[in-house]
């Protein structure tokens, strides 16, 4: 699998969360426009995710992980939450960004981001 970015892996466990979502709901993970576009198609042409087009009164593009992108997913999740349990217990790594935020924040202090619990 070739490099997929630096945001693939929060939009991965994004989608494993939240199952299929609008693709501009990936602007929560995801710090621009530009940013979310390239990834999501780099993340479609390795086979990780799906898109879907409806069009209900205006055109909406719906993101879904496929088997393949459940298993990464998987892992990725898998890794931060390893990473964040060895952490010293006193502040949360933002997954995007890697900010320090205190232990009980939610979303991140630098770019909103949510936190993992």
């Amino acid at each position: 699998m070739s490099n997929l970015g630096k945001y693939a892996p929060s939009i991965l466990i994004f989608l494993l969360d939240h199952d299929k979502v609008k693709k501009t709901d990936l602007l929560k993970v995801v710090p621009s426009t530009g940013t979310m576009e390239s990834t999501v198609k780099r993340l479609e042409e390795q086979g990780v995710i799906r898109t879907e087009k409806k069009y209900i009164g205006r055109r909406i593009i719906y993101i879904s992980l496929t088997e393949y992108g459940h298993a990464i997913a998987g892992q990725f999740k898998n890794i931060n939450e390893i990473t964040n349990s060895k952490s010293s217990g006193q502040y949360k790594i933002c997954p995007v960004c890697g900010t320090k935020n205190d232990e009980d924040a939610k979303y991140c202090k630098n770019c909103g981001s949510k936190l993992d619990k």
